[in-house]
C-alpha cells in the first residue's frame, strides 16, 4: 500500500526485499501531545528510516500519478468514473446546483476502521442530494489541522487533544471530488454563491425528527418537526420547498443513523432512520 500515491498522504510501505526481508516504512509525525508550541507547516517534520537502496526505487522513478489511476478507473469502472466526472462538475456550478454540507462534527468518532463505511454513507447522503457535497467531519472543537485547506492549530496540545483523523485531509476522490469541508471551501463557497446564497440554512436530523433552524440544538423549542425520525430523510428533504430555495445547506445529524457502529454519543443505543 501506498499512501503517498493521494493528494495528501500520512503512511507508505515503500517495500519488501523479501519474505522475510524488512519493511522499509516512511512516517510523517503529526502530533506530538508534549509539545505546546505553536504548529507552522516546517514543524510537521518526517521521519524516514535511513534508505539503504538494497530494495526499493526512489519515487520519482514511480510511474504513478493521479491521472494513471483516473485512467485506470476509466478502463475498469467506466460508470463509477462517470459518476466521480458529475459530481466533481458540481462544484463547478454551485451557483445553479446549490451546495451541501453533511455535517457530523458535534459527533462521536468511533475509530477509522468503523468509519470507513460511515464516509461511504456520508458521501451517498451529500451526493444523492444532486447538490456540490461537502462531509464536516472534523470535531467543532478543532480549530484545524494545518492540512489541505484548514488552518493550523494553535499548539500540538490542542491538535492531540482535540482532533482526531479525518479522512479528508488526506484523500480526495476522482476526477477533482473533494468532500471536506474546511476554511478554504468556505470560502469558495461563499465567493461562488455570493452574500445572498451564502445565507445558510441549517437542516437538524435528530432523534425526535427533522427540523430547520436552530443550529445549536438537539430538539426543536417550540417542539416543531418537519417529519418524524424514520422516515427518507433524502427524500422528505429535497422535496421540501424550503430547502428548495436555498443555495446553502448544512445538514446536521444529531441522531445514530447507518451502520450499527455509529451512535452520536458512546454509550448510545438508540438507532437512527
Amino acid at each position: 500500500v501506498d499512501a503517498r500515491r493521494h493528494r495528501r498522504s500520512m503512511l507508505s510501505v515503500r517495500g519488501v526485499a523479501d519474505t522475510d526481508g524488512p519493511v522499509v516504512v516512511e512516517k510523517k509525525v503529526l502530533v506530538d501531545a508534549d509539545d505546546e508550541g505553536s504548529v507552522s507547516p516546517s514543524s510537521l517534520r518526517s521521519v524516514d528510516p535511513p534508505n539503504d537502496g538494497a530494495s526499493h526505487a526512489s519515487e520519482k522513478d514511480s510511474p504513478w500519478s493521479p491521472e494513471t489511476d483516473e485512467a485506470e478507473l476509466e478502463r475498469n469502472c467506466g460508470d463509477m468514473s462517470k459518476l466521480f466526472k458529475d459530481v466533481a462538475a458540481r462544484y463547478d456550478t454551485m451557483n445553479d446546483t446549490g451546495v451541501i454540507v453533511v455535517d457530523w462534527s458535534e459527533n462521536r468518532f468511533n475509530g477509522i476502521g468503523d468509519e470507513m463505511q460511515h464516509y461511504q454513507e456520508l458521501l451517498a447522503i451529500a451526493v444523492g442530494t444532486g447538490r456540490a457535497p461537502f462531509l464536516a467531519t472534523q470535531r467543532r472543537t478543532c480549530e484545524g489541522t494545518g492540512l489541505g485547506g484548514s488552518r493550523a492549530p494553535s499548539s500540538m496540545k490542542h491538535l492531540a487533544t482535540e482532533c482526531h483523523f479525518d479522512m479528508g485531509d488526506y484523500f480526495t476522490g476522482a476526477h477533482g471530488v473533494d468532500w471536506k469541508w474546511d476554511d478554504a471551501k468556505e470560502a469558495k463557497v461563499r465567493d461562488a454563491l455570493g452574500d445572498d446564497g451564502a445565507d445558510e440554512l441549517v437542516v437538524t436530523w435528530s432523534t425526535r425528527g427533522m427540523f430547520f433552524g436552530h443550529g445549536d440544538k438537539d430538539e426543536h423549542p417550540s417542539g416543531t418537526y418537519v417529519s418524524e425520525p424514520d422516515v427518507n430523510l433524502v427524500k422528505v428533504m429535497t422535496e421540501h420547498p424550503v430547502f428548495q430555495s436555498r443555495k446553502l445547506v448544512r445538514l446536521r445529524i444529531r441522531t445514530n443513523f447507518g451502520h450499527w457502529c455509529h451512535p452520536k454519543d458512546l454509550g448510545s443505543n438508540q438507532r437512527g432512520s
